[in-house]
């Protein structure tokens, strides 16, 4: 296979890897180069909430070959990444995924971004998604797209490390450009800002932990993607003393849109025949403390901190399940989620002393200090970010 080929169908193999593949079965190894890095791949993760994709190859001779996705997500895309045509700056979602993601790549090869042996390979689409062609930049310059769709790309130079903005695919600007100023305008918000409240029952008595959430559910102007929602908050501490710490984290593996909804229609508080966003309005509206009784309560993504100096010491828990955790006596009471006005809570800075610094770096940063992508056989703490455990808007 030879050099062309070879990259060619690494710009394209970023379609058939990671989440919402175009196919299925695509090993690893596509000729001498073999996938070795590859951005967020699990559903509910910023990256995947943002329609963004990445993947690096290591090649025979030690150097990295990374493909970014274009087009693949027309909502997605508008909303996280079409910033740049429009602003011409890399503010955006997007943008600063790929340039982390970039720099992660250029760190595991020990050099400086503008000086490492990565090379970058520009899946260029026309106005049809989500299909794409191919387009080989000069030896000279590493060119990617997605960021965020392949309209304008930032060219990195190998010696001076310079980058520039380089607008290409004009008709494609220009859908982007419409899609970036007219479809949020007319986009259908529900906003519900609640307070929720976990009871635990211990040998020592009732322990407790309560916080306010808001959550914004979204109905796009253009149903590409019907529903998304955003989250304001941070996760909820329930302090057991010398058992540790139980956190429920402020980012759920089902939103708490749905949460939301499924507590308060099986309280039959609901009327009937109202769509998603006419729904979470109501329920903004009511007062009434509702207790979630979940047959299921493995939907709440909890953990555990034996140290909560230490983000280490990280373990998952269940709250079906607490005794294994905790120890015996230890288990869940009850779980009472209220809509209200007051303050979105705030402080847990002070109750984990480490992630403030996490912070200052990244929402991505993982709660270890690392950054990048993940492996299903990571430790806890590698695959934790830091959005798990506050979300600011």
């Amino acid at each position: 296979m030879n050099d062309i080929l070879l990259r060619a169908i690494q710009a394209m193999d970023a379609y058939n890897q990671g989440y919402n593949k175009g196919v299925n079965g695509v090993g690893d190894q596509i000729g001498t180069a073999t996938k070795s890095q590859e951005s967020e791949i699990n559903p509910g993760t910023t990256g995947v909430s943002a329609g963004f994709y990445a993947v690096a190859y290591t090649l025979a001779d030690g150097s990295m070959v990374i493909s970014y996705r274009g087009t693949d997500d027309p909502v997605a895309d508008a909303i996280y990444g079409y910033g740049l045509p429009l602003l011409g700056t890399p503010d955006s979602l997007q943008t600063n995924m790929a340039i982390k993601f970039y720099q992660q790549v250029a760190a595991s090869l020990g050099s400086t971004p503008h000086a490492a042996n990565v090379t970058l390979w520009e899946v260029a689409s026309p106005v049809t998604w989500p299909r794409s062609t191919v387009r080989l930049p000069r030896s000279s310059t590493m060119r990617c797209s997605n960021w965020p769709p392949p309209t304008t790309m930032l060219r990195f130079s190998h010696t001076r490390g310079r980058h520039e903005n380089c607008l290409c695919h004009f008709a494609d600007y220009l859908w982007g450009a419409f899609l970036w100023t007219c479809m949020p305008v007319f986009d259908q918000v529900a906003v519900v800002r609640f307070r929720i409240t976990i009871d635990v029952e211990t040998p020592e008595g009732v322990k407790f932990g309560s916080g306010v959430i808001e959550n914004r559910r979204i109905k796009p102007t253009w149903d590409f993607k019907p529903y998304h929602d955003d989250v304001t908050g941070e996760a909820i501490e329930v302090d057991l003393g010398e058992r540790g710490s139980l956190f429920l984290l402020v980012e759920q593996a089902q939103p708490f849109s749905i949460i939301l909804y499924r507590a308060y229609h099986d309280a039959d508080l609901l009327p009937p025949s109202m769509g998603d966003i006419e729904v979470q309005r109501y329920i903004a509206k009511l007062r009434q403390p509702v207790e979630i009784k979940f047959k299921e309560m493995s939907i709440f993504s909890v953990v555990r901190f034996p140290d909560r100096s230490n983000p280490q010491s990280v373990e998952k828990a269940a709250l079906g399940d607490l005794r294994t955790t905790f120890g015996n006596g230890v288990q869940l009471k009850r779980i009472v989620v209220v809509p209200t006005d007051e303050q979105i809570s705030t402080g847990i800075e002070t109750r984990l002393p480490w992630l403030s610094s996490l912070i200052a770096r990244s929402q991505y940063t993982h709660i270890d200090g690392t950054e990048g992508s993940t492996s299903g056989s990571d430790p806890l703490s590698k695959t934790l970010s830091v959005h798990y455990f506050k979300r600011s808007q």
